[in-house]
Parts: C-alpha cells; structure tokens; sequence
C-alpha cells in the first residue's frame, strides 16, 4: 500500500483518490467515512451510486468501480461461511491451511457448482424438479469416496482343541462385549474375560462359555 494514503484528506462525500500500478487498484473514497480498498479486478472507473442526505433527498455520489463491486457481492462471503458452517467437519490444527483450503471450502465449492449445473438436478414423484439441499451432496460425496471400502473385521479363527488343555484363568481384557451374552442379544461390556480363548466374558458367562464350547474336557 502506498504509504501516503493515511495522509489523504477527503472532506465532501463522493471525494476519491485511485492509484494503480500494474494490475492493482487501491482506491480511497469519502462516504460517511474514509474507505481505503485494494483490487486487483478494476481500473480506475468511476459509477455514480445513491445516498440518502439528511433533509430526506437522494443524492448521486461518484464512487470507484472498486467500492461498488465490493457492496454488491461482499454477501457472497457470509453465504459461504454459512454453508460451510451449516456441516463443519474441521478439527483443531496448527495446519490451518488444510482445513481451509482441503475440506470444507472444497466440499462447498463443488455443491455451489453442482448446484448451478443443469445436469445434476433432482426429480419428486411427480416429476418436478427440485434443487439436491447440501445434507444430500455430503452423502453422496461421502459413499462415492469410500466405494466399497469396508472395515469388516477379518473372522476369527475356530477354538484350537490342542490348547484346551492349557489352563483357561479369568483374566483383565480390554473392554469389549461378552462373548456368551451376545448369543442371548444382551450387551454387556466386561473388562473380564479368557486370555487363552481371547475373548470377554462376564463373571456369570466364564463357566457357561466353556461348557459349551469344550464339553468333552469340561463337561466331565
């Protein structure tokens, strides 16, 4: 920024001062106040835009190109944060610029794009059309990008009989869902259970589970 534009004085409204150097544009124009904007889309044009005096009457102000762009499209930012906001998938980073740039403002991005595209849109029963809302895009987008990833777990091996043998001791698991209570459609989640066998098991559970798995060592 130049450096002697806080010495500018501007004393009626519609007063302004533009300097440009290549394809930057700083502008400096009196309203109510003195507002300074840089641009990199304008030329030194002026348009002529209404104020309202305090006798009541309307009056037409010069104002740089710069200044009236700025009024007619600065809702364009507060409408993107609030649809980026609306489903906020950010987390606390000291990247800041990954969440900027990445996720959310991407994942907008493309469902204003989506949404101005003919092709994309949406039909009811009735054959009408209607505008796919943002909760919609994010599904969509969610099940295209896992595809048929899954996260089964890999199935367990059957109990190995050459190990029964081995003493089965009640020990401290990791909390998971009791082995037995499952069969039953009860969910609990014991932090006991059989280390030899490698699964949770409720105090009640312990003798019940091997009985029946191992009947021919532990049912005698």
């Amino acid at each position: 920024m130049p450096k002697d534009l806080d010495k500018i004085k501007l004393k009626n409204q519609g007063d302004h001062i533009m300097k440009q150097k290549a394809n930057l544009v700083v502008s400096v124009w009196r309203d109510k106040r003195k507002l300074t904007i840089l641009s990199t889309n304008t030329n030194q044009s002026n348009q002529e835009v209404q104020r309202k005096q305090k006798d009541g009457t309307v009056k037409n102000v010069t104002c740089p190109m710069s200044v009236k762009l700025y009024n007619a499209y600065m809702n364009g930012v507060d409408h993107a944060d609030q649809l980026r906001s609306t489903y906020n998938i950010a987390w606390k980073s000291l990247k800041w610029w990954k969440y900027l740039f990445l996720y959310d403002v991407c994942i907008v991005n493309s469902f204003i794009l989506m949404r101005e595209s003919p092709n994309h849109g949406l039909r009811t029963k009735n054959n009408r059309v209607r505008t796919r809302t943002q909760l919609e895009f994010r599904m969509k987008l969610a099940h295209q990008l896992i595809g048929l990833f899954s996260m089964k777990r890999k199935r367990k091996s059957e109990f190995n009989v050459e190990h029964v043998m081995e003493h089965h001791w009640p020990s401290t698991m990791p909390r998971r869902r009791c082995k037995q209570c499952t069969k039953s459609g009860v969910r609990r989640e014991p932090l006991s259970g059989c280390f030899q066998c490698d699964v949770n098991l409720c105090n009640d559970c312990f003798k019940p589970f091997h009985l029946e798995n191992f009947p021919d060592i532990y049912g005698q």
